[in-house]
């Protein structure tokens, strides 16, 4: 069957840049250096090498679509439909997951051949990153001042057509023909691997989702030390879900109370983050399901007449590519914007 693209190279042309400060970088770390360099001081990082082993990565890869056909295509999943689930036209439709593939992800790899080259399983995926384009460390229990972004609104591109566009009467990013049919489809935060225990396989939840800050009443040692879990209390298991859909779906900037570790399975999608501290700046909802998400929609085409504050707020931002994993702590503010047609896992725990 056909395969989702490989992630787009970085500093791709038409693709939106990260404009803010440069996102902490660590290569596989162990657990220690996790626990106290990103848990313990609540600082996010980009963790390189971490999920190598993942069979979804490589031998039953989850970019041959054929392959999630075959196992879970009869399957009947939850489907977003519209802009994003703060949009007054989204709503959400069950079908089964071969349908999704076929109205919502297969359109969106025909009508981008200037982004994609699509793989067959035996070819290479690009491993070199140019120097210039290398990210550096954050120092910790800092954010560093946003950087000036540029007054362009860059994004990728659907053959000339704005994959986060809006088009009145149809799905923004996709051409006239389809954006008349449909609007944009997403599986978004579904616990597939519940539903399909072979697809569980293909991942493995990475040890990391095993380390708490929270201090062991019944140890006699320091309780302000960070510390694994261990068999002895009772441990919630990391909450695990799929993200899977075309270019262009957003999950608006908003917070998780729980630690968040997010694995690219797939393609490349662009993240922004906020610290705590800058939410006064961020203006959530008072109140109400959504008091956790900004009434910002679009972190690019913001009212700054409506939301003065916002354009003082502090930002950290990255790519976010396959084989890479993000790692969000608590109340952290997120915007998360696919750049292509992409897959994510997610694994939250408290």
């Amino acid at each position: 069957g056909p395969w989702l693209p490989e992630p787009l190279p970085l500093g791709a042309a038409g693709a939106v840049a990260p404009s803010g400060s440069p996102m902490r970088v660590l290569d596989r770390p162990s657990l220690e250096l996790f626990l106290l360099q990103c848990m313990a001081p609540a600082q996010p990082a980009l963790l390189r090498g971490a999920i190598d082993n993942w069979p979804a990565l490589r031998e039953r890869s989850w970019r041959d679509l054929g392959y999630l056909r075959r196992i879970a295509g009869h399957r009947v999943v939850p489907v977003e439909l519209g802009a994003n689930y703060l949009s007054s036209e989204w709503t959400e439709q069950l079908m089964p997951l071969s349908q999704f593939l076929d109205e919502h992800i297969l359109p969106d790899l025909r009508t981008q051949p200037d982004l994609q080259h699509v793989l067959q399983p035996n070819d290479p995926l690009p491993e070199h990153i140019p120097p210039d384009l290398q990210l550096t460390a954050t120092p910790r229990n800092q954010v560093p001042p946003t950087l000036t972004p540029s007054p362009t609104r860059k994004r990728a591109r659907l053959d000339s057509v704005e994959i986060t566009g809006g088009s009145p009467g149809g799905s923004p990013g996709l051409p006239p023909s389809l954006a008349a049919r449909r609007p944009r489809g997403y599986l978004a935060q579904h616990a597939l691997l519940e539903q399909v225990p072979a697809l569980a396989r293909d991942i493995i939840v990475p040890d990391y989702c095993t380390l708490s800050t929270e201090p062991d009443s019944d140890s006699a040692e320091d309780q302000s030390e960070p510390h694994r879990e261990t068999a002895g209390r009772d441990f919630k298991a990391a909450r695990v879900n799929v993200w899977l859909g075309p270019g262009g779906t957003v999950s608006p900037l908003h917070y998780d109370p729980e630690h968040n570790l997010l694995a690219q399975v797939a393609g490349a999608k662009y993240v922004r983050l906020y610290a705590p501290e800058e939410g006064p700046r961020l203006y959530a909802h008072a109140s109400g399901l959504h008091k956790i998400s900004s009434q910002i929609q679009d972190v690019f085409k913001v009212d700054h007449v409506r939301f003065p504050l916002f354009a003082e707020a502090r930002y950290i931002d990255c790519w976010l590519r396959a084989g890479e994993t993000l790692y969000i702590p608590p109340k952290w503010w997120h915007y998360v914007e696919s750049l292509q047609p992409s897959c994510s896992v997610s694994f939250w725990w408290s």
